[in-house]
């Protein structure tokens, strides 16, 4: 099975900042192999570094499906979909990577930010779990204190 090897030719293609020879070899790793997850990943993280976001989130959605105990691809998964402006479908991904991983600051943060755009008030307690678990020390950084500001406006801290 030479799946594994292509993969890494396509990491070595993406260290040496060839993009699109990356691109070939992770997708003759997939033409080979079907359920690579590492293909689909890198391939995923390729297509959202370009934009292209319908693209990234196929394939990480077929590495979930793939490898469905995946954090990292449930996280990005979600994170394409916030940024397609897919709320929803971003939730349900976050929500899954919450799950596996569930003091992971980027799967907290994006999960209460899609919460938060789609209105749904179980974002301000995922904002808690989020300045619990992923702020270690008083910031001032200017997300932070937004955040805080929200909180207290709510009552809830």
């Amino acid at each position: 099975d030479y799946t594994p090897a292509m993969v890494n030719l396509g990491k070595l293609a993406w260290k040496r900042q060839l993009p699109v020879e990356a691109e070939q070899w992770w997708l003759k790793a997939l033409a080979h192999d079907e359920s690579a997850v590492e293909a689909h990943s890198n391939l995923g993280t390729l297509y959202a570094m370009s934009g292209r976001m319908p693209l990234a989130a196929e394939h990480f959605k077929k590495a979930v499906v793939t490898f469905p105990y995946y954090h990292l691809g449930w996280l990005h998964l979600g994170q394409a979909f916030e940024a397609m402006g897919d709320y929803r479908s971003a939730i349900d991904a976050f929500k899954e990577a919450r799950d596996l991983e569930p003091t992971h600051p980027q799967t907290l943060y994006g999960l209460a930010m899609s919460l938060e755009q789609a209105d749904d008030e179980l974002c301000w307690s995922v904002w808690k779990e989020y300045l619990i678990h992923a702020v270690k020390t008083p910031s001032e950084e200017p997300y932070v204190l937004e955040i805080r500001s929200k909180l207290n406006a709510k009552g809830l801290i």
